[in-house]
């Protein structure tokens, strides 16, 4: 259960260094997409041996080589969102290693129904109870393409919405319109 922890660990603090603005491929090949902008926070607390925010999450699939023949895709919006005098860019960091496909996921304050997880394709590794195991071997291969994460709209959420137990979780039938008019002001997006 600890091994659990702390490749959770890793995995974490390694995709925020692959997502960081400053970081550099050895590969000049290689360009992997970047988080512009983010809460400084985030990397200050690698260093100073802070606890990591419960604003990120990790869920990693077994890699399947082959697509379905009929699988229809799931796409999750990632907004930003314009709330109590902040705007946050919500993001994903997704990458393979070995028999792996790793999602980082930068969503405060706003909960995410991931469907591979509900049907048990997927392993949500951050964050995670400390006192439960994780058996990557036990999960069936699912095809990169089979579920992504897609730049969603800008929100214009009303004062106290973002972090609401009542704010419906980001899912692939997440649709913006079913906020307004209890969680979303007249900003539009």
């Amino acid at each position: 259960m600890q091994q659990c922890r702390t490749v959770s660990l890793w995995f974490l603090k390694t995709w925020l260094l692959l997502a960081h603005p400053a970081a550099r491929e050895s590969d000049p090949e290689v360009t992997p997409a970047r988080w512009d902008s983010g809460s400084d926070d985030l990397y200050g607390r690698m260093v100073t041996n802070q606890p990591l925010p419960n604003r990120l999450s990790i869920w990693v699939t077994r890699r399947a080589e082959e697509a379905p023949k009929h699988a229809m895709a799931q796409h999750i919006p990632l907004p930003t969102v314009i709330a109590d005098g902040r705007t946050i860019q919500f993001r994903a960091k997704r990458a393979g290693v070995l028999f792996l496909d790793v999602s980082l996921v930068y969503h405060p304050g706003w909960e995410i129904e991931h469907p591979l997880e509900l049907d048990g394709r997927a392993l949500r590794l951050w964050p995670r109870a400390a006192d439960t195991e994780a058996d990557f071997a036990s999960l069936p291969p699912v095809h990169p393409k089979v579920m992504g994460w897609l730049k969603g709209p800008t929100l214009h959420l009303l004062p106290g919405a973002l972090g609401s137990a009542n704010l419906p979780p980001l899912s692939p039938s997440f649709d913006p319109m079913e906020l307004l008019p209890q969680f979303a002001s007249g900003g539009g997006w």
